[in-house]
C-alpha cells in the first residue's frame, strides 16, 4: 500500500495502524507529484490517497 498524505503526523499514525492490521505500506509520499514519481518504480496493489489536499492545492 501506498499512502498519499501531506499531514506527517497522520501518515506515521495510518502506517502503524495499517501494519498492525496486516498490510504491507510500501511507502509515504507528501503529493501527487510524489506518488507518480513512486509508481514509476512499480505500482502498489493500493493506495490511501488524501483527496482533500488536491481539491484546495
Amino acid at each position: 500500500m501506498l499512502i498519499v498524505e501531506d499531514e506527517r503526523i497522520s501518515s506515521d499514525h495510518l502506517r502503524r495502524l495499517l501494519k498492525r492490521r496486516g498490510y504491507e505500506v510500501v511507502g509515504i509520499v507528501c503529493n501527487g507529484n510524489e506518488a507518480l514519481d513512486r509508481m514509476k518504480r512499480g505500482l502498489p496493489d493500493l493506495m490511501l490517497v488524501d483527496i482533500l489536499y488536491g481539491l484546495f492545492a
